[in-house]
């Protein structure tokens, strides 16, 4: 078994957490989004996240057991990432970018930088998704953006056995 904790990302949260808790802990995720607004320009940022994992290592929390945050949907307009790839009239550059205006969200770029930090400048233990089903699948899924570059790190990859089709229904895997 392993035993997780998931807190937000702003100082505050750190000081719900007994600092004698890290010791007993296999991982910390860290919900690095929903940043407060006056504070960041946008709500899951690369300098979020930094932040926050030096909160919790201040805290006494080792980076080797931090998780940090990416979310696949926008703020301060809530959408999800599908619904403003799927409206955009240039996708590629929707995919890359962290957006604009009402509609902040990581991009490519951001969840890749996100990985090397946490992964090769921290030695942390990976990333936390919210959520998985405001993705899309294709050339421009956020999440194979992540698998790819966990490829890099040699990642562990979960053996899930075999394809299992439930309801009878050969394309639900």
């Amino acid at each position: 078994y392993k035993l997780t904790i998931a807190v937000g990302g702003d100082v505050g949260h750190a000081d719900y957490v007994n600092s004698d808790a890290y010791q007993y802990i296999d991982y910390l995720n860290i919900m690095s989004y929903d940043a407060p607004s006056a504070e960041y320009t946008n709500h899951a940022s690369l300098q979020f996240l930094k932040d926050a994992m030096q909160t919790f290592y201040d805290d006494g929390c080792h980076y080797s057991k931090m998780m940090g945050g990416a979310a696949f949907y926008s703020r301060p307009t809530v959408k999800q990432y599908s619904e403003v790839l799927n409206a955009s009239s240039n996708k590629q550059n929707t995919f890359e970018s962290d957006g604009s205006g009402s509609i902040l969200y990581n991009g490519k770029n951001t969840l890749e930088e996100k990985m090397e930090y946490i992964l090769e400048t921290k030695g942390g233990a990976g990333i936390i998704i919210w959520e998985v089903t405001q993705d899309v699948l294709g050339d421009y899924s956020l999440l194979n953006v992540l698998y790819n570059k966990s490829l890099e790190y040699n990642c562990p990859s979960p053996n899930l056995g075999p394809d299992v089709s439930f309801c009878g229904e050969s394309s639900v895997l």
